[in-house]
């Protein structure tokens, strides 16, 4: 993974699979993720490798923000995270790629995969 000063996205290009967008849920991704809390512990950055297409795919979660749907731009999603529960979270692919059959409306900018992450 790329240290978290830095954009994640340039080591994982080349490993982006065109695939066509589909809904899917694929397994929980144990110790495949970057889980990166901020200092004042209110945020925490989740980034890796989608599962689904390879794609580089980030996203925080505001601890507090009920359904984390703060802010829709920048770099990493904020919106894509469901509670599950207290330590897990419900990830879906944000890797920014245009993939096949995307709905204009779909409200992630990934392939459709989706999948649980535990944190610390």
């Amino acid at each position: 993974m790329a240290d978290s000063s830095t954009n994640g996205a340039a080591e994982h290009l080349e490993r982006h699979r065109r695939v066509e967008y589909g809904v899917r849920l694929y397994p929980d991704q144990v110790g495949r993720f970057r889980i990166t809390p901020s200092a004042d512990g209110r945020e925490t950055r989740i980034e890796g490798v989608c599962p689904g297409c390879g794609g580089y795919t980030a996203t925080v979660w505001v601890r507090g923000s009920g359904n984390s749907h703060k802010g829709i731009f920048g770099g990493s999603s904020t919106r894509s995270i469901a509670r599950v529960s207290d330590r897990t979270r419900m990830i879906n692919c944000e890797c920014g790629h245009a993939h096949r059959n995307r709905p204009e409306a779909a409200p992630f900018h990934g392939c459709g995969a989706h999948w649980l992450v535990e944190l610390p």
